[in-house]
C-alpha cells in the first residue's frame, strides 16, 4: 500500500511540474496579427450613404490592378500598387491608435491615411477608411 501511495503521490508531482513548465500560449495582440504582407482582395464604396458596409457594394479588384500592403514589425510598412501595368510602392509609418480599433499610416511625404479597423483575424483584414467624403471598405487577405 506505501508503494501505491508513494507512486501516485510521484505522479502527481511529475504532473505538477511538467504543467507548471509548460508554456501558456499568448492571445494575438493586434500587433503581431497585422504582421506580414496583405493583399486587398476586394473593396466597397458607401454608395447610399447609410454608412454600412452592404454585400450589394462589394467588388472584386480588376485583374491587372494588384494592391498589397506590408506591416513591418519595427512599425514600418510598404503600399505596393499596380494599376494598369504601372508599379507605384509607398513607404509609411504606422501605429495602431484609440485602443487598437483604428491603424494611423503617416506616408514619409507627410500624407496621413486613418483607417478603423472592422474586423482582424490571421488570415483576413477588413478596414473602413473615413477619411475620404465618402465610407469605404478594404478587405485583405494575408499572403
Amino acid at each position: 500500500m506505501k508503494k501505491v501511495i508513494i507512486f501516485l503521490s510521484a505522479g502527481i508531482l511529475a504532473m505538477a511540474i511538467v504543467s507548471s513548465c509548460t508554456k501558456t500560449s499568448q492571445p494575438a495582440t493586434p500587433y503581431s496579427n497585422l504582421y506580414g504582407k496583405w493583399k486587398i482582395v476586394q473593396e466597397a464604396f458607401d454608395d447610399t450613404n447609410t454608412g454600412k458596409l452592404d454585400s450589394n457594394q462589394v467588388s472584386n479588384l480588376a485583374a491587372n490592378d494588384i494592391e498589397s500592403i506590408q506591416f513591418n514589425k519595427d512599425s514600418t510598412g510598404t503600399h505596393y500598387i499596380t494599376f494598369n501595368g504601372t508599379k507605384e510602392d509607398y513607404n509609411f509609418k504606422w501605429t495602431l491608435i484609440d485602443n487598437y480599433s483604428e491603424i494611423q499610416m503617416v506616408t514619409y511625404g507627410g500624407d496621413t491615411l486613418v483607417s478603423r479597423i472592422e474586423s482582424l483575424y490571421s488570415s483576413t483584414l477588413t478596414l473602413m477608411n473615413y477619411t475620404n467624403p465618402q465610407l469605404s471598405w478594404y478587405i485583405l487577405k494575408k499572403q
